[in-house]
């Protein structure tokens, strides 16, 4: 919640996020979000592709705990 909250809320200064909010998961995603709502037009496809990179990344990371969890296990 940090990064949504406090790095990436639009309401504070001039609703361009700070350094540090790139390196969350959610930026791409929140930045989406805030295009979808308040443009008239999608421009947000860099934003979208490092949003479907982090769902790569996080899907494969918890794939391969999964694998080594239940291999394990057994």
């Amino acid at each position: 919640m940090l990064g949504t909250g406090i790095l990436q809320n639009p309401m504070f200064g001039d609703g361009t996020p700070g350094g540090l909010a790139l390196v969350f998961p959610d930026y791409g995603a929140g930045r989406v979000v805030v295009d979808g709502a308040f443009a008239d037009g999608f421009s947000a496809w860099p934003q979208l592709v490092l949003s479907l990179v982090w769902l790569a990344v996080l899907a494969i990371a918890t794939g391969f705990v999964l694998r080594r969890a239940l291999r394990a296990a057994s």
